[in-house]
């Protein structure tokens, strides 16, 4: 035997419904057990963690680039300031007409083809 919730009848226990106030008994209930809800509180733990470190990382790394772009664009600036010493010195040497400067302009020459090679090399790392 079971009894009514609402008005406290007695009726069999196979009974849908109460035969005095017309209650309707709930054959199954929709309870979600609580390891279900357990896992997905703690799934979404997992997944906000990750992402939020992703998200970190990835600042981090735009952040290194920008550096690295900044650090490259004052090399080829150097770059560029040591080219045009270069074609001063040539001009101002051309201009020197005394033959003993000319063991000068031979270890300047020396001196800006090897430049001109590391400068080279430098740049192709940056392309």
């Amino acid at each position: 035997m079971k009894t009514c919730p609402r008005c406290n009848s007695s009726m069999d226990d196979n009974a849908s419904f109460c035969s005095n106030c017309g209650y309707a008994f709930d054959k199954k209930k929709s309870i979600v057990p609580k390891i279900v809800i357990i896992i997905v509180l703690t799934a979404a733990v997992v997944v906000s963690i990750v992402v939020g470190r992703f998200a970190y990382n990835l600042s981090k790394a735009n952040s290194y680039l920008q550096s690295l772009k900044e650090c490259a664009d004052l090399m080829m600036d150097g770059i560029d300031t040591l080219q045009d010493i270069y074609e001063d010195i040539d001009n101002a040497l051309e201009k020197l007409p005394n033959e003993d400067l000319q063991k000068y302009v031979d270890l300047y020459n020396n001196a800006k083809t090897e430049a001109e090679e590391l400068f080279d090399k430098i740049a192709t790392y940056f392309e």
